[in-house]
């Protein structure tokens, strides 16, 4: 009798095949993966065709493979074997030969629980020799029976009837995030989201796996945890979503493998000291009228006009102008942007004369500190041109200017790199009119 080796995925016929009338396992038609809902009953069979069974020297054995490939007898014979003849769900059924079927030995299994995961295997001996055997993989999903997201500082925000997890940050301040489940079969995956960016390669992933029940009938219950001790929030990121996904994956060819899917997500809101949004200099022709020097400024908790304030020349010796003042022909003005809460702030000049050439600081505030923006008004020439940036916390922060806000002298003119600023030009324009229809009228 030639045998020869047969090599294929687990959970099909994995036996060695013989000549016609020899005994070996029938590989089944029905799929390799069986999916059980929790409290359903499974029957495994396990077919032997060919002739020549003999009850005194073949048996049909069945084992429970445990996650550490050991393998756990089920059966001798008709009889069940412990643990698992003490639940009273397991029965090994013997259907009588029928034509070219030698015997056929069913495991069946009832009131199904997430303790008889796993995978089956029937064996064929002759004697002690293993002649021919087969799997069977019973899935038993379950859903995640809990998923928290957590960090250091966090509240309730109400939206109507919808009441909000807020998480709060500040600005570049490490902070602790974590997103833990517990339960869920087979093992669960977590990811987690900012907006609609995946950032889970930013946490570590720690799974902790504990085994409940006698082997052959253990529970594997999962701990999964991701964490993040140094998550860092910016202003960009402010009442974006922080999304924390589980799911139950689907296994093998399945298609009756149930999705669970869980989610957790919280509203980031991130707390910063004022940041500006401002020209780096402006100019302006001598009896100009009307002459508004404009910039924002966004901060949260949000900025109080009470907590602005201009200063002419410079931050300590410096005339201060507070915003709704007026001195000295200046006047200090400000709005709030009702889509992006931005403070609009303005200083407007009466008349433009040369003692308003210089330097402009304007000063906010808010809980997280001070910060302070320097401008210039230069005389116009057609060489100036200013760039408008995002300036950071450093830039401004206590009046320490940076070194990028000094002027590139170009011909003796002052020039930035940049973008012309909108404001910038129309100004120019309108100097450069008044000045040409009183040169008519005189």
């Amino acid at each position: 009798m030639k045998a020869a080796l047969s090599l294929c995925l687990a959970g099909c016929l994995i036996a060695t095949t013989f000549a016609e009338g020899s005994l070996r396992i029938q590989p089944e038609l029905t799929s390799d993966h069986e999916v059980k809902a929790v409290g359903e009953s499974a029957s495994l069979p396990c077919t032997v065709v060919g002739s020549g069974f003999d009850g005194w020297k073949n048996s049909v054995i069945w084992y429970k493979i445990t996650q550490d490939g050991e393998e756990i007898m089920i059966n001798t014979n008709s009889a069940v074997n412990e643990p698992f003849d003490s639940t009273g769900r397991y029965r090994m059924r013997r259907d009588p030969s029928d034509g070219s079927i030698a015997i056929r030995i069913t495991l069946d299994i009832d009131n199904i629980s997430v303790a008889e995961n796993g995978t089956y295997r029937c064996v064929l001996k002759d004697n002690s020799k293993i002649v021919s055997h087969m799997e069977h993989h019973l899935i038993v999903p379950e859903p995640v029976k809990e998923l928290i997201l957590t960090t250091n500082k966090s509240r309730s925000e109400q939206d109507g009837n919808i009441t909000h997890t807020v998480f709060e940050f500040e600005k570049l301040k490490p902070a602790f995030v974590s997103c833990s489940s517990t339960g869920g079969n087979p093992m669960p995956t977590l990811k987690m989201y900012r907006g609609r960016v995946d950032v889970t390669d930013e946490f570590e992933q720690n799974v902790i796996e504990t085994r409940i029940g006698p082997k052959g009938l253990e529970e594997v219950k999962y701990e999964i945890q991701l964490v993040n001790s140094n998550f860092l929030a910016s202003p960009e990121y402010n009442r974006h979503n922080l999304k924390c996904v589980s799911r139950v994956p689907r296994s093998g060819k399945s298609d009756k493998m149930p999705h669970h899917k869980q989610t957790r997500v919280a509203k980031i809101v991130v707390s910063y000291a004022p940041v500006f949004d401002c020209p780096l200099e402006w100019a302006a022709f001598v009896a100009t009228e009307q002459f508004a020097i404009h910039c924002s400024v966004h901060a949260n908790p949000p900025i109080d006009a009470n907590d602005l304030s201009w200063h002419v020349g410079d931050i300590k010796n410096g005339t201060e102008i507070g915003i709704g003042k007026s001195v000295d022909g200046l006047s200090a003005n400000a709005s709030v942007d009702s889509e992006t809460s931005k403070m609009n702030v303005s200083l407007t000049i009466d008349q433009v004369n040369n003692t308003h050439f210089q330097n402009y600081v304007l000063k906010a505030r808010n809980e997280l500190g001070e910060r302070h923006f320097y401008a210039k008004l230069s005389l116009a020439t057609t060489t100036i041109s200013t760039s408008t940036t995002e300036r950071s916390p450093n830039f401004v922060d206590k009046g320490n200017k940076s070194p990028d806000s000094k002027p590139v002298l170009t011909g003796g003119s002052a020039s930035y790199q940049g973008s012309v600023h909108w404001t910038v030009v129309a100004s120019l324009l309108t100097s450069a009119l008044l000045a040409l229809l009183r040169r008519r009228e005189a």
